[in-house]
């Protein structure tokens, strides 16, 4: 997860209570905590003055977005089993973004989660100069990445799914 560390700035308070992402409570001044759920989250901050009657509520959302370095790395399958990808080497752009280098081939995908992303329609050529498109999914688990795909060159539809090894 994400590690997070807010600062107070409250003025005049004495005394302070968080709710923070999971409905964690913490009544400390300043706050850390790990975001481990993806997407928006919430904290809370209430303030109370010394005598506990005057009181301030903050509240602010951020965004967890996955971090696709656990995709990084070289993956090599069996050659010899249909339509395999033999080779791909996955290498992160950014927050969400992945490059994909396919059997040779440069393609972009988008992490969903830590351990799937999503690969829009592309556009590739074959070895014959033939325009291909090119969709699908990708999952990992543990060292191996499964590439569910799906391959058109717009009369026929092939539908793939390999598994690579790191």
């Amino acid at each position: 997860g994400e590690k997070i560390q807010i600062t107070n700035s409250s003025t005049d308070a004495n005394s302070y209570k968080w709710t923070l992402p999971s409905g964690i409570m913490s009544r400390e001044k300043d706050v850390k905590f790990t975001a481990d759920q993806l997407g928006v989250n919430t904290v809370k901050l209430e303030s109370f003055s010394k005598n506990g009657k005057k009181s301030d509520v903050e509240t602010k959302t951020f965004n967890v977005i996955a971090q696709n370095k656990t995709f990084e790395g070289k993956y090599t399958g069996n050659p010899n089993t249909g339509c395999l990808i033999t080779t791909t080497i996955i290498a992160g752009t950014g927050l969400t973004g992945l490059i994909l280098t396919v059997d040779g081939i440069e393609m972009t995908a988008t992490t969903i989660s830590p351990s799937s992303a999503k690969i829009p329609e592309q556009y590739i050529y074959d070895e014959e100069g033939n325009k291909v498109s090119f969709k699908g999914d990708m999952f990992l688990s543990g060292n191996i990445v499964a590439i569910h795909f799906y391959v058109s060159d717009g009369y026929t539809t092939q539908e793939c799914t390999s598994n690579l090894t790191k």
